[in-house]
Order: C-alpha cells, then structure tokens, then sequence
C-alpha cells in the first residue's frame, strides 16, 4: 500500500515546496547574467554478443574525443542549430530559478482526460502505482494475446528516427510480460534509471540474471548473463543479455544508471547525454535503410526519472531542427506527457532537465560557457541543493 500511495505523496509535497519558492521570490538573485561502421558492429545488438573489453574500448574512445572543435566549414545546418541554442540559452538564463519552478507549475496538472486513459481491467493488477496511468492510444499492446491479457504498462514515444518505450519496472508477476515485450519489439537497449530496491522500498523486480554466465527462465525465453562491464561514465553498469526463444537468439545492451536517486537528481550534468548517445549506439541498424531498434527506458514509476531522460532526447532534437519558433520545454513536457502520462515527475526534474540540456549545448560547443552561463548554473547547482535540503529535513 505504501507504494501506491508514495506518488500521491510526492504531489502533496511538490505543492508544499512550490508554496515556498514562491515566498522566496523576492529573495532570489538575478540570472541575467557527434562510430565508425565496425565500431558500431561491434557493439551492435545482433545475434553476436560484443566482447566486453571491445564494448568499453569503444565507448572510451568515442567520449575521449568527444570534446571536439567544430570543423572549420561549418555547415548552414550546424549555423542554424548553433543560432538556435544561443537563442534558447539567453532566453533560460535571463530566468531566475523560481521562474523556472513557476514554468513547472503552472504544467504539472497537465494530465490525461478520462477518454485518453486506458480502462483495461488489468491495470488493478498490473499497475505498479495506482494513481499513474497509461494512455491507451500510445501504449504497447501484447500481441497474439486476447484482449484482455495483451496490458502491460507502457507506452510508446517518438523523438525524431529513435522509438522509445517508456515502462514501469516490473513486477514480479509481470516480468514475464516484460521479456515478451522487449522480444516482440526487438527492443535493442534498456536503460535502467532505478536500483531494485532504494530506501529500503522494492522498485523494481529483479528481472535478469545478475551474475555472468547466469541463466533464468521467464516463461519460455531464456536469458543469459553474457557479460557486465563499466566505462567511463560512472556508476553506469554494461550487462550484455541473450535471449533465446524457440531457437532465435536476441542481444540487448542493458545500462543501469545508479546514479540518479528517486526523490533527487545527479550532480553529473553530462552523463544523461552520454549514455542516450551510448544506448542509440547499440541500438543502429546492421543494413541501409532499416529502422534504429527501439530503446526501453524504465525507472520505478517510469514516468519521473525516465520521462526526463527522454524530454531531454526530445528538447536536443528540436534544437537540431532550428525552428524559428525556437525551443519551449512546457511544450515538451506537453507533448511527453501527450504520450506517457505524468512524465515529468517533479520540481527538481524540471530544473535538471534544462540545466543539462543546457550544459550539452556548451559540450558540443553551440554555445559558448561565458559569465552569464557560469552564474546560471552556479544559481542552479546552489537552489537544487537547498530544494533536496529542505525535502529531506521535512
């Protein structure tokens, strides 16, 4: 029971903590102030499983010379992103931190109408929190099932050439669903955002074997512990996963991020970025003209961590298309939450979701690091730290 009803206390407690921003308003300072073909083979999810000493070597490489300057033929496309970036980057830090609080705010109750939400009878059973729902025109239906044995709770969301599956982590009796899902889908990588247990609370059921050379049964696929490693990015774990079902064989790369606390967010303003960028990665088609395999993104709920995490493919995207009408992120929250509902989860989210947006605009070297930005993100770093001060002293 705790568990259904920790949501609902964390939106009491998000109202609470907006009611103090906004007292401290008058208090706040001014803010005025891009793998080579056999890379990509060798990492791929294919039928092959990836060496994992080949796997790290890889990603080492790529975010070694990740900080590149920008060619000197600089293309009308990369101008027009970059204009958009700077644009967007005055615009956020003209904002003080309560204004962005406010922004949040003022889009936070944006949820489904009652003619969006799913009805199906398995939600009692199968939704891990009550009072979070799934939309029913997005969600990933099981397939060969009948009707009423094809819900699991998740939902599909679309960021340019790359599909997403937002997902709740597992239950224990829904893990076999789970499995069913990902090989239905050829799901090329999980991203993992949760650890199974935190705070002493279940979030997720384990549902892979944790040791290598490991096997478990879930229904009729079996999967396989074929390798963990770590790279540069920390407290990122690498588990290379083979699947077999009726004699066909499936690689997923999954990543498990345990760096981002459920009530909190990381320090590391980098690190999203690059492990979306490493998840694509082992995600690219082996033939021309064939599709990205679709990346699993689920935390607990898996709409707050995992839906920021995705905003922030789907923010990075709409700068690269440098529309004039620039970038909005309500907007985003919008059109997220249009696909997985209450994506988004909280106050502190919002705030990291544009800082490290912010902070990648400055890595791929669109926007240049001057005072005004420096400032910005000192506010930033200094009012999430009060934010997650106050949370825990309540």
């Amino acid at each position: 029971m705790g568990n259904q009803q920790a949501y609902s206390i964390k939106r009491d407690r998000e109202s609470t903590l907006g009611m103090l921003v906004f007292r401290r308003r008058s208090n706040a300072d001014s803010a005025r102030d891009k793998v080579a073909a056999s890379d990509r083979a060798a990492i791929s999810t294919s039928n092959r499983v990836a060496h994992p000493r080949r796997v790290v070597q890889i990603y080492q490489n790529r975010f070694n010379n990740s900080h590149h300057s920008l060619s000197p033929t600089v293309s009308n496309r990369q101008r027009s992103r970059g204009r958009a970036c700077q644009r967007w980057a005055k615009r956020l830090t003209s904002l003080q931190m309560e204004d962005l609080v406010n922004e949040y705010q003022e889009n936070r109750g944006y949820v489904p109408t009652i003619a969006q939400k799913c009805s199906h009878a398995k939600q009692s059973t199968h939704n891990r929190y009550r009072d979070i729902e799934c939309i029913e025109s997005t969600r990933v239906i099981l397939k060969y099932r009948k009707q009423e044995e094809n819900y699991i709770h998740a939902n599909w969301v679309k960021v340019n050439k790359q599909r997403y599956i937002c997902t709740q982590g597992p239950i224990n009796h829904t893990v076999d669903d789970f499995w069913s899902m990902i090989l239905q889908e050829k799901v090329g990588a999980i991203v993992m955002l949760c650890g199974i247990v935190e705070d002493g609370m279940k979030k997720c059921a384990e549902y892979w074997p944790q040791e290598v050379g490991g096997k478990k049964k879930y229904g009729e696929i079996e999967v396989e512990n074929s390798s963990i490693s770590y790279n540069s990015l920390p407290k990122v774990q690498i588990t290379v996963l083979l699947t077999s079902y009726k004699k066909q064989t499936h690689t997923i790369t999954h990543f498990q991020w345990l760096g981002w606390p459920d009530d909190g967010i990381p320090d590391d303003l980098n690190l999203p970025f690059k492990l979306l960028r490493m998840a694509k990665d082992s995600c690219r088609p082996q033939n021309f003209g064939e599709s990205n395999m679709p990346i699993l993104v689920h935390c607990s709920a898996g709409v707050g961590r995992t839906g920021t995490l995705v905003a922030m493919d789907m923010a990075r995207e709409r700068l690269k298309s440098s529309k004039e009408d620039g970038l909005k992120m309500p907007q985003i929250m919008r059109e997220l939450r249009d696909q997985r509902a209450h994506s988004i989860q909280c106050t502190l989210q919002y705030l990291y979701l544009n800082a490290s947006l912010l902070q990648n605009c400055i890595e791929e070297h669109h926007v240049e690091e001057d005072e005004a930005i420096r400032n910005w993100l000192s506010k930033y770093r200094k009012f999430a730290k009060d934010y997650a001060d106050y949370d825990i002293r309540r």
